[in-house]
């Protein structure tokens, strides 16, 4: 594995963008048991380092993605529509800082919905699954929640098959799934 080190914050001059020079480039090589070998590319000297520092590093950049999916106030969110597989859709409005349905008059659990609300303003994801396939279940997804800001922005969240304690989930305008 090869891992250059940039600077983002300096060395941006009109020859070169920042960044664009590695400040220094490690070369690991083979493993030995609990060590892998390892140099600066620019250096003759091979040194032996913990495996584990070449296991801390990711080589697929979607791991280096940030689990943060949305950040946005829950009180800007003014709208949500919910869509189960198999069950007509459930459109919620917010007016006047309280939620009620947008049509027809259902009891609502507002702790739910506020809830609901906060969830999706600050969703995070527990890792990046990579591109989405068929096992993931989000061609047909169990549930589909849309929610609307008052800027008139929309996002959407589709949630497939289960994994374990956590179900595969796409976030509109993310890839690699959640």
């Amino acid at each position: 594995m090869k891992v250059a080190f940039s600077s983002y914050a300096s060395e941006n001059t009109a020859e070169t963008k920042a960044g664009e020079e590695p400040l220094e480039t490690v070369l690991f090589g083979n493993v030995d048991g609990d060590n892998v070998y390892a140099k600066l590319d620019d250096e003759p000297f091979i040194v032996s380092v913990p495996k584990s520092i070449l296991d801390g590093i990711y080589a697929d950049p979607l791991k280096w993605q940030d689990l943060a999916i949305y950040k946005v106030k829950a009180d800007d969110i003014v709208g949500l529509d919910v869509t189960k597989e198999g069950q007509a859709m459930l459109s919620l409005v917010k007016e006047k800082g309280q939620w009620k349905p947008a049509k027809g008059d259902i009891a609502l659990n507002t702790a739910n919905v506020k809830s609901m609300a906060n969830t999706l303003a600050t969703l995070r994801a527990v890792q990046w699954a990579g591109a989405a396939n068929p096992s993931q279940g989000l061609e047909t997804p169990a549930v589909t929640i849309t929610f609307r800001l008052a800027d008139r922005s929309s996002n959407t969240v589709k949630v497939g098959a289960a994994v374990g304690d956590y179900w595969n989930a796409s976030a509109a305008g993310f890839g690699g799934g959640v």
